[in-house]
């Protein structure tokens, strides 16, 4: 027995070793001083004089603003309670929600640099209803069943450029400046939205690159719809392979998220991602698990909803897509809806296409193997 017990506490010691690690590493990006400080840049559209760009934050931290024609400025955000209820705002030193905005009074291509660190992030929850007949007895001629869902709250954000048609690229990595922070929702940044409805944003870099780091390596752990609607409606016509590398999410033995439908933290993680986007082709390896302990290790539900629809560009699927999530098969299997409306509103609605292995067709490989509720609800339709 005393033998076990040694084992047991060398496993248990190393397990908070590991985490300890991670959680100094996350943390360890920012400091006070500004040396520690990271940064990214956001090049622009050819704006006019007279044109005003606004983005907002709600990350808690100091962000300095540097907004390419020779101006400044410092913006300290906090993150405040709302009544007696769970709700938070975020507010800067002005008492206004942080909304950051300037106006140009010269026109041409900006470049503005974004520098600081993120301490603390808000907290949110998913809503979710139907419409619809949804039950199996429904009649062939019941309105069609659909999903929706939505945010309590619609600014939890790290950063968000939603509707800004001025923003164009943006260079480096988001992660600089919106890091993990150790695990916890408060501690976990988030990107839903982030771009959506930016119709002149792409996800090239202001040299021509396809930037493969927006979203590492400082950013790890995933969260509830991390990355839902975050490039909808944009510009985005090709994907870096290398997008989600560094993502790898909580492990998959999380007592308290890892239910029959999955880990809560892949809930709905890229929900809409690339909805209604020009893209042509997805890069194979997109949401891969690698071994060397990045990309997604865990499977949730409502994963890929919507998450190609409406892609009308989209003429080839590759293999394995998305059969290679998670470190085994256990972690990576099918959840309740994971693949709702996937690919709906595509040329692969088409019910003509096989179902077999190939260039341009919908290939065998291309799900985990198993089965859960709902699990291909109206996958290829619309």
């Amino acid at each position: 027995m005393s033998r076990f017990l040694r084992f047991f506490r060398i496993i248990a010691i190393a397990f908070l070793c590991v985490v300890c690690v991670h959680t100094v590493a996350s943390a360890s990006r920012c400091g006070t001083s500004p040396s520690n400080q990271g940064s990214f840049e956001v090049q622009t559209t050819n704006l006019s004089a007279g044109d005003t760009f606004t983005f907002y934050v709600g990350a808690e931290g100091t962000f300095t603003v540097n907004w390419g024609d020779g101006t400044s400025e410092t913006y300290n955000n906090t993150i405040v309670q709302t009544g007696t209820g769970s709700g938070t705002i975020t507010r800067n030193q002005y008492g206004n929600e942080p909304y950051f905005s300037h106006t140009y009074s010269s026109g041409g291509v900006k470049n503005i640099t974004i520098t600081g660190c993120a301490t603390k992030y808000r907290d949110w929850q998913i809503v979710r209803w139907t419409t619809g007949c949804c039950d199996e007895s429904c009649s062939d001629s019941a309105p069609e069943c659909e999903h929706h869902w939505d945010y309590t709250t619609n600014t939890h954000q790290a950063i968000s450029f939603k509707g800004n048609t001025k923003i164009r690229h943006i260079t480096g990595s988001l992660g600089d400046v919106f890091p993990t922070r150790g695990g916890g929702d408060t501690n976990d940044s988030t990107f839903a939205e982030s771009f959506m409805g930016c119709t002149n944003f792409n996800l090239y870099d202001k040299n021509g690159n396809l930037n493969n780091n927006l979203f590492g390596p400082e950013i790890t752990h995933t969260k509830r719809a991390m990355f839902a609607r975050t490039f909808k409606s944009t510009d985005v016509g090709e994907i870096p392979p290398d997008l989600f590398k560094y993502i790898y999410g909580p492990a998959c033995y999380n007592i308290f998220g890892n239910t029959g439908d999955g880990i809560l933290e892949a809930e709905s993680l890229f929900a809409g991602t690339f909805q209604d986007t020009p893209i042509a082709s997805i890069p194979q390896n997109l949401f891969k698990y690698r071994e060397s302990g990045r990309g997604i290790r865990c499977s949730g539900a409502y994963m890929f909803d919507s998450t190609f629809a409406d892609c009308r560009s989209l003429t080839t699927i590759p293999k394995k897509l998305f059969s290679q999530i998670g470190k085994n098969a256990d972690n990576g299997k099918p959840r309740s809806h994971m693949f709702v409306r996937t690919f709906a509103n595509t040329a692969f609605g088409d019910s003509t296409l096989r179902f077999a292995a190939g260039e341009g067709s919908i290939n065998d490989n291309l799900f985990p193997k198993g089965q859960a509720t709902a699990l291909y609800q109206s996958t290829f339709s619309g």
